[in-house]
């Protein structure tokens, strides 16, 4: 990469000069507004302003602020009605005005003592009207402070940081000079350390907002958590915007996008390079390695693949019986797709197990159901062409994204998921540190068709992995998604259309509700006709006016389904917050240049096929003499060359693969021959530096190959 020397930064748009000048400008009159009204209230209405200030103190830390300002504006709005109507008729101010300066001319105090408090009573007409005014014009910061006061859980303001905190910040030091902006600008901190997600708006959150900001302290996203959008609500920005704020806490982040979007693929390669993370793993541009583990675990993904409502019969005794026999092989588990496939053999099992009596009669009753189970997963090893033979898998990488197209692989999508989704418990359980903490993001979670799910948010979450899933609504979750929504901590809702089953978990509060009704009367035609034929003081005599308690939502259904772009509801542990999600500040042109490198990107090679010869598929030599002692052993043709690998799978017996080298040598694609990920030049693509539109294109010389690979030649 060529060296580029830190340019200044260039000025802002027009566009967002004039923006900025209109929010200083409008900063600075509210701030001259609140300095007016607290001066002229302490002159001439004290009294107004001590409780203005309490309806201040009740409006911040009110269960629900907004249906408080509301009924405050409206005790306003009667209070300057009712003073207006004083003035007119009796018009008091005049003869105060004129005694309290003859008062002070003169210095006469007791006379001043007795207008004042005669004027302060006059003003207390004013006093909500006061409090309003409070509310709208205190500085942002104010009632946030006030109300974690109140509440018990006030953050320290000073420099101290968390763990969590202290490592991100150390990580965007890290950035260089000509980049570091660019990073502050996408992920703004608060005071307190922690990564801002938007500006709150309003709700019952505060634990979490710093200066009119919700943030995202680093513990949060140790927990399970649940996002529901409708399209084009910003809910693929929100994923992304969490993917980062972990990756500044220092944590691995694993993004499964079951739609396959090649515009998410993008923003993420973007996001991920602008932080400048080394190690960035994409599929399907390199295959992914689904092989690694023990065979215990390797059995559990391989079930995964026998799908309960096409096949129920191969899910039960004979698939998991076949699949157990396969993955626990003397000879070491396989290694590959074709692997797996030769071991789906009434010989090479046989042969394989040949001292074992036990295996053998479970072989013997397998014989007749081999075929069929032998088509299952030969036709999903096929359809996916390759995709679980590579040489990366989870360990591998800082930051992995897995895009899944459930439009061109329908009938394999959900199978493939699955089975990365067991990998992933399987790498957060046994195969990652245990200091290291993963973020698994899973997009369209429904194309999963999962029915472990709940097992899977049990298992990692003290592993040091959690989980959040995303979908388009309440049930396109799948079948378990009362499960996930229950498990979830944190739940998000963009804008969706039912989100009734997600808004109960805010918890409900009873407010006050005004009715009328008809008194009751033993006459018929007062039943039937209460209004008919009275006169106007009867009828009001037969009316009744009520106040009854009712119970409703803590976030308004209405409210969830009204929401703009970028707008969002936080529900967490029993209480509900709006929120404005900041979008990530992403250079235009490094967007761009992800887009072109990925559809630039030649697909993954896949594998070599074996030859079509019987003896490939064979075990090894060593159990030559044992396989000529059993009555099958005539229909078993040992290959000479078996004894060599032999000598490697039995070095790997029982041991863990980790890497791409653990469990001997592997056949290796283009890919892991002195190719990775490519890197995205970000220095050159930054706007500090002035590149001209030629240097910032990517070379794009190799065609991609779109063609449907052979998995069989």
């Amino acid at each position: 990469m060529r060296h580029i020397h830190p340019q200044p930064s260039r000025p802002p748009a027009p566009h967002r000069q004039r923006d900025g000048w209109l929010v200083a400008l409008r900063a600075a009159l509210r701030a001259l507004l609140f300095v007016l009204v607290v001066g002229m209230a302490a002159a001439c209405a004290l009294p107004s302003l001590l409780l203005g200030l309490c309806c201040w103190f009740w409006a911040v830390t009110a269960y629900d602020p907004r249906e408080f300002q509301r009924g405050l504006l409206a005790v306003s709005i009667f209070g300057v009605g009712v003073y207006g109507l004083w003035l007119w008729l009796a018009d008091p101010l005049p003869w105060l005005w004129r005694g309290i300066l003859f008062a002070l001319t003169w210095h006469l105090l007791p006379s001043l003592e007795h207008l004042l408090g005669w004027l302060w009573a006059f003003n207390l007409w004013l006093a909500p009207l006061c409090g309003l005014l409070l509310v709208h014009l205190a500085p942002v910061s104010w009632p946030s402070l006030l109300a974690r006061f109140c509440r018990g859980q006030m953050l320290p303001l000073s420099s101290d940081r968390t763990s969590g905190g202290s490592s991100a910040h150390q990580g965007v030091a890290q950035v260089p000079s000509v980049l570091a902006p660019a990073v502050l600008a996408m992920l703004p901190r608060s005071q307190t350390g922690h990564a801002v997600l938007g500006a709150y708006q309003w709700g019952e959150l505060e634990q979490w907002v710093s200066h009119g900001e919700l943030c995202i302290p680093p513990n949060l996203l140790e927990l399970h958590g649940l996002l529901l959008g409708e399209p084009q609500m910003g809910k693929t920005w929100t994923l992304i915007r969490l993917a980062a704020i972990a990756q500044q806490y220092g944590r691995k982040v694993i993004y499964i996008d079951m739609k396959g979007s090649q515009k998410t693929a993008a923003l993420f390669l973007a996001t991920m390079s602008l932080l400048q993370i080394k190690q960035i793993k994409i599929y399907p541009i390199e295959a992914y390695d689904g092989w690694r583990g023990t065979p215990k675990a390797l059995y559990n993904r391989l079930m995964e693949q026998i799908d309960p409502r096409s096949h129920p019969f191969y899910r039960t005794g004979v698939g998991s019986t076949l699949v157990s026999l396969a993955c626990h092989a003397p000879g070491g588990m396989p290694r590959n797709s074709y692997e797996f496939l030769a071991r789906l053999d009434a010989d090479w099992l046989k042969a394989a197990y040949a001292g074992d009596g036990q295996a053998l009669r479970e072989i013997e009753a397998l014989e007749p159901h081999l075929q069929g189970a032998h088509l299952v997963f030969a036709g999903f090893f096929r359809g996916i062409a390759g995709g679980l033979d590579g040489s990366w898998a989870f360990e591998d990488g800082d930051a992995c994204y897995i895009g899944i197209d459930s439009i061109a692989n329908k009938e394999e999508a959900a199978l493939l998921g699955r089975y990365l989704l067991e990998d992933a418990a399987d790498y957060a359980t046994a195969r990652k540190s245990p200091d290291e903490h993963v973020l698994l993001i899973i997009d369209e979670f429904g194309g999963l068709r999962s029915t472990n799910a709940t097992a899977l948010y049990e298992k990692v979450r003290e592993a040091g992995m959690s989980v959040y899933a995303a979908a388009q609504s309440y049930q396109s979750l799948g079948e378990e998604r009362d499960q996930v929504v229950a498990s979830s901590f944190v739940k998000i809702l963009h804008r969706t259309g039912d989100p009734r089953p997600i808004v109960a978990y805010a918890g409900e509060r009873e407010q006050y509700a005004y009715a009328r009704v008809v008194a009751g009367s033993e006459n018929d035609e007062d039943v039937f006709h209460p209004l008919a034929n009275h006169v106007r003081e009867e009828r009001a005599q037969g009316m009744q006016t009520m106040m009854r308690p009712e119970t409703v939502l803590t976030v308004p259904v209405e409210d969830v389904q009204q929401l703009e772009r970028g707008q969002i509801a936080l529900i967490s542990g029993g209480r509900g917050g709006f929120v404005q999600v900041y979008p990530l500040a992403i250079p235009e042109p490094l967007i761009q240049a992800a887009t072109s490198l990925l559809q630039a990107a030649p697909p993954f090679t896949p594998l070599t096929p074996p030859p079509a010869s019987p003896t490939s598929a064979k075990p090894k030599q060593g159990r030559k003499k044992k396989i000529a002692a059993s009555p099958s052993s005539s229909k078993t043709n040992v290959p000479s060359q078996g004894a060599a690998s032999s000598k490697n799978r039995q070095a790997g017996k029982g041991s863990q693969r980790s890497g791409s080298a653990g469990g001997g040598e592997r056949p290796l694609t283009p890919q892991t021959e002195g190719q990775g990920m490519p890197q995205l030049p970000v220095q050159e693509l930054m706007p500090q530096s002035a590149q001209s539109s030629e240097e910032q294109k990517i070379d794009s010389e190799q065609e991609s190959d779109d063609e449907v690979i052979d998995f069989y030649r």
